[in-house]
């Protein structure tokens, strides 16, 4: 008798591990309620209050209060064209930025499934790991270097939008 082995087949083990995984990375993004707040631009029925330079007027966590939207105070323009291109651009790099844990949650998982199968002499599945392994990182590169290539090309086409070129390579 295997004392090692679950009666649970291993579907189920797959999606409990899944359902784990998301709970822990849903889990901080609820916490932090202001995470998709930059995602938006154009607030909707809201709008920042700001002083007479412009500058938004913080609260005492460092948050700028927001005024409702009313027929007093309506703005000419209320959601536009750039705003939405704005949206677009900030989703991309939210996705971007989050490629990256989700590739090495899914590098643990394979990782996990070639340990398994090293310690049980399962060759099928210790290759389906690896493969599945080199797939996640070719997968993070390809996304990587296309956000790269997208971007030196916007770079060198509108140079305008970075300010001089190589100023501030964090950008």
């Amino acid at each position: 008798m295997n004392l090692y082995r679950f009666p649970v087949s291993y579907g189920i083990k797959k999606l409990i591990l899944v359902l784990f995984i998301a709970f822990l990375v849903i889990t901080p993004l609820i916490a932090s309620a202001d995470f998709f707040d930059n995602v938006i631009p154009c607030k909707g029925g809201f709008e920042q209050k700001l002083d007479n330079q412009g500058n938004p007027i913080l609260d005492d966590k460092g948050k700028p209060i927001l005024e409702e939207i009313t027929e007093a105070n309506k703005p000419d323009h209320f959601c536009t064209v750039q705003d939405f291109l704005v949206m677009v651009i900030s989703i991309i790099n939210l996705a971007i930025q989050a490629s990256g844990s989700v590739a090495v949650l899914v590098i643990v998982f394979f990782g996990g499934e070639m340990v398994n199968a090293s310690l049980y002499g399962n060759s099928e599945q210790y290759q389906a790991g690896k493969q599945g392994v080199t797939r996640v990182i070719l997968g993070l590169l390809l996304i990587l270097s296309a956000y790269a290539i997208v971007n030196g090309i916007w770079m060198l086409v509108f140079p305008e939008t970075y300010g001089p070129m190589w100023s501030k390579p964090w950008q």
